[in-house]
């Protein structure tokens, strides 16, 4: 599961929120600011963006962290390759890394009925409820009940104006966006455009893990396409009491390397699965 941290709301809110500059600038720095809690500690991260190549960095590299991570998006291959720091290895993710995941699990998955069908029937079904509860076969179940809300509240976010939508689950309210609408965006036809392919990317990536570990209240991505606009600030709620918010401090124009994307010398390719 520590080699799946690449899918933390870290990461997730990091592209949500940022992505939409793509297309501003030829070369972009965009600042962020992601803070624990309600007044706990707060960090920045960066994405660095250059012909639809994305680098984020400072997500989720704190210290605690098993393995410092930065991730490359590459949208022109629909590739995301997240480079371990510590470790000095690279795992890359694609159409065919994903469908070798699936594989994987449905293997998983008849090893794990094969053995279910040798023990007695009750203890078989205790055993399936509890690995169908950890793997987060249900999220699916509890995504549908998932409600979009709009407060009427307004506020402006790194030179944004956006409306206040909250999302709420079985009664609960789990995340809270800005929402800037489309127009207001630069190029926003085709910075939607890319988002949308971004999305999808992710869905598919996320989709693919249930079954391999444990899955929080979804994710931003499973509301983006219902917001109509872009949130500029994020905020994940868990029991009622804020767990992380994410905002946009700066977008300035920059000249970025094209190595700068690309993998650092000396690291080790691993699979998604581990293997080296």
């Amino acid at each position: 599961e520590a080699r799946m941290k690449f899918v933390s709301s870290k990461l997730v809110t990091m592209v949500l929120t940022m992505a939409f500059s793509a297309s501003i600038y030829a070369d972009t720095v965009i600042t962020m600011k992601i803070t624990e809690g309600e007044n706990g500690e707060s960090g920045e991260s960066k994405m660095y963006i250059k012909d639809k190549k994305l680098r984020i960095v400072g997500f989720d590299n704190d210290d605690d962290s098993e393995d410092a991570s930065e991730a490359i998006f590459d949208s022109n291959l629909s590739q995301m390759t997240i480079i371990h720091l510590d470790s000095k290895q690279y795992t890359v993710m694609d159409k065919a890394a994903l469908n070798q995941m699936k594989q994987r699990i449905q293997d998983m998955k008849k090893q794990m009925e094969a053995q279910l069908a040798k023990m007695p029937p009750e203890r078989a079904k205790m055993m399936r409820q509890a690995m169908e509860g950890r793997m987060g076969m249900s999220q699916r179940a509890q995504a549908s009940k998932k409600e979009m809300k709009k407060t009427g509240k307004n506020h402006t976010i790194g030179g944004y104006s956006c409306e206040v939508v909250e999302t709420i689950s079985e009664g609960v309210k789990v995340r809270e966006y800005c929402v800037t609408d489309w127009p207001k965006l630069k190029n926003h036809a085709e910075i939607s455009s890319a988002m949308m392919g971004m999305n999808d990317f992710v869905e598919e990536m996320m989709e693919t893990m249930q079954g391999v570990s444990a899955n929080e209240e979804s994710s931003p991505f499973s509301d983006i396409k219902k917001l109509n606009g872009f949130p500029v600030m994020i905020k994940e709620f868990k029991n009622g009491q804020l767990q992380e918010s994410t905002e946009l401090l700066s977008i300035s124009a920059e000249s970025i390397s094209a190595d700068f994307f690309s993998v650092p010398a000396g690291f080790a390719k691993r699979s998604m699965m581990g293997e080296r």
